[in-house]
Parts: C-alpha cells; structure tokens; sequence
C-alpha cells in the first residue's frame, strides 16, 4: 500500500464509531530490541488507535528475571541513563524513522497531555516531553484544558485538520484506556488522526497481571526542552 493508502486508511480508523472502543484493541506485541532506529520494543492499538511505546519493562514485582527480560530491562536503563533530552531525541527519531507513523503525520500537532498530571510527581516527566515535541514542532497551542481536578476540555480551533501525537509516560491498561477515550474525542472534534507515543511499557505476566508501578530504580529522568544546539541538530535531520 502507498503512502496515501496507508494514510487515508488510518483516517478512516480513526473515524469510525467505534475508534475509542477499548474491547476491540490488537494485542500488544513486544518487539525484538533494535539495533538502529526506530527504538521502538513495544506496539499496539488503543482501540483503533496506534501507539508505540520506547521501553518495555519486566518489573521483578511479578517476574522472574531470565537471560530474555534482562535484556529489555537493560534497554530501558540504557536510554534512561542518557538523560531526559536525548530520551526524547531517541523517541523523536524513532517517529520519523518508523515506516508507518511518519506516513500518517503530514499535520502534525502535539496534545498537552501534560496537563493531566498537574500537581502530581510523574509532571516533572511529562512537562518535559510535551516540552520537547512543542520545541520540534514549534507548536505551542494547547488542544486541552484542565477545568478542574477530574475534568478536561477540548479547544476544538487547535485541532481540525490535524493529526494529533498523543504523548505519554506508561503504557497499562489504565492509561490506554483513557488515550483510546481522549484520541476518540479529539477525532470527533474535528482532528484526522492520533498516535500515542510512550516512554516505556509494563509488560504484564503470562496470567495478564501488571506490576503497581514502574520500580524506582527503573524510573524515569527530569525531562527538559531542547537545548539550540540540540534543536539546530534535530531540524538538520527532519
């Protein structure tokens, strides 16, 4: 299938009535540790709704490490250990190298996902990689609005026409719960498309049971902007 094909298909998903519906999700795949770009182990659907994830974890909470998960696990802390902005040139390459998403984001805004963790201790993370998307694509317009603690609205003027990238810390069942709810929202509010693209994965156990959280020695650095020379580097590339 050509470009246009690929694209017009993933509109027409995202679309349908039933996008958001999280019954109807492809199974997560973990994908063999890459070599090169893109950096992607892990890759999924939200309902109809794509996503990829940079890491993928085996929590010792609920497995027993082998030879296999340790090398995912060491992945992980090998692109933790480089820092919060290249995490995000990791994850940013990795978008433009991948042959599927980099078809389908032709209008691309980012989603101030951000917003969702105000007041909690992951924003310190997510600030700074919904920083470093606006920093690429010189896009500051806020497609949500955090109204109160529990509710979010939408500014409809940010995103007609666009293809949104959803972006985001973990992937469980909860958070793609709520990126199937929020991209089936969005696309009916006038945008074409959205992709959800997450730091690391928890990978759950052979019976479907996920680990409480991501374990500490596991987490995640302070994310900042994009320094100039960092961003004159990335705008050499795209």
């Amino acid at each position: 299938m050509d470009s246009k094909g690929v694209y017009q298909k993933y509109v027409d998903d995202c679309q349908s009535s039933d996008a958001g519906d999280i019954s109807i999700s492809g199974p997560a795949k973990l994908l063999p540790i890459p070599a090169s770009l893109p950096y992607w182990t892990s890759s999924g659907t939200a309902g109809k709704f794509l996503w990829r994830s940079l890491t993928s974890v085996f929590s010792p909470e609920i497995h027993t490490i082998d030879s296999n998960k340790k090398r995912y696990n060491d992945f992980h802390d090998l692109c933790r250990r480089k820092g919060g902005s290249k995490l995000m040139r990791l994850i940013i390459d990795s978008i433009d190298y991948d042959p599927e998403i980099s078809q389908i984001l032709r209008n691309f805004r980012v989603i101030n996902t951000n917003v969702m963790y105000k007041g909690k201790p992951e924003s310190a993370v997510a600030n700074g990689m919904v920083q470093c998307f606006q920093d690429v694509m010189f896009d500051y317009a806020d497609v949500l609005v955090l109204k109160d603690s529990n509710r979010l609205s939408v500014d409809p003027d940010t995103i007609q026409g666009k293809d949104l990238v959803y972006p985001d810390l973990l992937v469980t069942p909860q958070s793609l719960k709520q990126y199937a709810s929020i991209a089936s929202t969005l696309c009916k509010a006038g945008a074409r498309t959205c992709i959800g693209v997450f730091l690391t994965r928890l990978v759950p156990d052979d019976q479907g049971n996920y680990p409480s959280c991501l374990p500490q020695e596991m987490g995640m650095p302070v994310i900042n902007g994009f320094s100039a020379d960092e961003l004159a580097d990335i705008a050499s590339v795209w």
